[in-house]
């Protein structure tokens, strides 16, 4: 009989290291899956859901801006606060802090998160409101939008008080963000 206690011992600790290995194992798939499915997770996703929260962004050009985010689409974003709105372009972000450890799937967006940046520049075109225009590359001009095209939109700007205004032909690729008070 003492041989085979030893037998059902021996069994049993198969039996017990078995189901260590095989546990690691799960585990480390479960693991596996959830890196491979978080991979396919777009940054504009996690702004979508971070739409409410107030937000401090690094924007190429810009530098630090920061607000609650108030709108997001699959390209740009509208920050509020301190008295101003940025329009922000997520081609120009280079981190995002404060955002929703969630995520909203494509298929959840409204129909507005399709609205392309000509959308926000043709609200402010209408409105006439005076906006500082932030490029990608740092550079930085201030004016009036005038007319909006598919892909660019004109800014009216003028030098000194009196001077005839100039027109900047302004394509939207080239915006990392831009800033207006709105009137309240």
């Amino acid at each position: 009989m003492a041989g085979e206690a030893e037998l059902f011992d021996a069994l049993d600790d198969w039996e017990g290291r078995a189901e260590d290995i095989l546990g690691r194992e799960r585990a480390w798939e479960v693991a596996e899956q959830a890196r491979a499915e978080y991979a396919s997770v777009e940054l504009v996703a996690r702004l979508m859901a971070s739409v409410g929260n107030d937000l401090a962004l690094l924007v190429r050009g810009a530098g630090r801006v920061s607000g609650s985010l108030r709108r997001c689409t699959e390209t740009w974003g509208l920050l509020e606060g301190a008295g101003q709105e940025w329009v922000v372009a997520h081609a120009s972000l280079l981190a995002v802090t404060g955002a929703s450890e969630r995520a909203v799937p494509r298929e959840a967006w409204p129909a507005s998160a399709r609205v392309g940046l000509g959308s926000a520049v043709r609200r402010l075109a209408d409105e006439r409101a005076p906006v500082r225009v932030v490029l990608a590359d740092g550079a930085g001009l201030q004016g009036t939008w005038a007319r909006v095209g598919r892909d660019f939109a004109e800014l009216q700007t003028s030098g000194e008080p009196g001077a005839l205004a100039r027109s900047s032909l302004v394509p939207f690729s080239a915006i990392a963000a831009l800033c207006h008070r709105p009137a309240r």
